[in-house]
């Protein structure tokens, strides 16, 4: 949690005529999450990893009474998680209709863009590409630095989806057999 940023972000709203994104950098790039997404950021915790889920999670932890899935964007990136300090931010929002964390290397702050800075992926990319970036919004340039803004409805893959939801459901069975 670098910077001066707020941890609990619920109170941040956007100026008119522009969207608000939680900016993070991940893998030397840099990311935007629609700030309407953004729920809390918290310090690394224990995780508990789950038997047979996908790469990209982490595995769970208890955010406030409830267990929640922690993916890492590394995995997003083709690249190898590095290791996790007291340091490491997670990101706590609401992504692919649930609430889960998502690892990041460092939080930056609150950045309004305007619709005319926003550049969808279907004007960057050809139909082809577009459908193996699902998990982009777009893109917005700030001064010479990309921004590749995260898509919260379509973060995950429906297969990535699927197997983290199988992974859930055989560690709370597991949870009520020890009980």
């Amino acid at each position: 949690m670098n910077r001066a940023v707020p941890t609990d972000v619920s109170a941040t709203h956007s100026q008119p005529g522009s969207s608000a994104f939680l900016t993070f950098e991940a893998g030397g790039q840099q990311y935007g999450l629609p700030l309407e997404n953004v729920l809390q950021i918290v310090g690394m915790v224990s995780i508990t990893r789950l038997p047979k889920s996908p790469p990209i999670v982490a595995g769970v932890v208890d955010f406030h009474g409830q267990v929640i899935p922690i993916v890492d964007i590394h995995w997003r990136l083709g690249q190898a998680a590095p290791p996790y300090t007291l340091r490491t931010p997670i990101i706590v929002g609401h992504l692919n209709n649930r609430t889960m964390g998502i690892v990041v290397d460092q939080v930056g702050g609150v950045q309004h863009l305007t619709s005319e800075q926003i550049k969808g992926t279907g004007e960057v990319f050809d139909s082809e590409t577009v459908l193996q970036v699902h998990h982009l919004l777009g893109f917005a340039r700030l001064g010479n630095a990309l921004l590749l803004l995260l898509d919260p409805d379509t973060f995950l893959s429906s297969a990535e989806e699927e197997s983290m939801d199988a992974a859930l459901s055989d560690q709370q069975g597991i949870h009520h057999n020890n009980s």
